[in-house]
């Protein structure tokens, strides 16, 4: 377990690994807390610790897509850095499903992390649309017509994407 001592309260907080050794316990295994090794991290604040659980966590392959785009969002990572750091593999599809999502607006991560909006559609939207207002209004269009009864698939989503970047852009003001 990775756990993080902060100074300016005098707690320790574990960061990676808790959720086992909760597991273990509520099945009974009694002697975990005894057996339990315990990695004290070298963290500057909680979000430099929750950065490098985030990593290691990801690095032993149990990150999921959402861990690596929180990562990379309070870290400013890039998917060539990520690449560069030893042990972690971007090529599986958390990998690439958390890159995109760390190129998420705010609203709309929120609802990925909230889980209004399924992970892998909000990937697409990430992956699909670099630009943050084009994915605010085909995520509206995709919700209005959802809403209305419509549903939109993945595929469909990704040919509105193709379908937008495709469109010439219009300057307002231009005749």
């Amino acid at each position: 377990v990775s756990v993080w001592y902060d100074p300016a309260n005098g707690k320790t907080y574990p960061v990676n690994g808790h959720h086992r050794t909760e597991l273990a316990q509520r099945l009974g295994d009694e002697n975990v807390p005894e057996g339990l090794h315990v990695r004290y991290l070298d963290a500057k604040d909680a979000q430099d610790a929750r950065a490098q659980g985030a990593l290691i966590n990801i690095g032993e392959g149990n990150g999921t897509a959402l861990d690596v785009a929180k990562f990379m969002r309070d870290t400013g990572h890039t998917v060539e850095s990520m690449k560069a750091q030893e042990g972690i593999e971007l090529t599986k599809k958390e990998g690439r499903q958390g890159a995109a999502l760390a190129n998420l607006t705010e609203p709309i991560f929120h609802d990925a992390v909230h889980g209004i909006l399924p992970v892998e559609r909000a990937a697409v939207l990430g992956a699909g649309l670099p630009n943050k207002a084009d994915q605010t209004a085909i995520y509206q269009m995709m919700k209005d017509r959802e809403a209305s009864g419509k549903r939109m698939t993945n595929d469909q989503l990704e040919e509105l994407i193709r379908m937008n970047q495709a469109a010439p852009t219009i300057e307002r003001g231009a005749e």
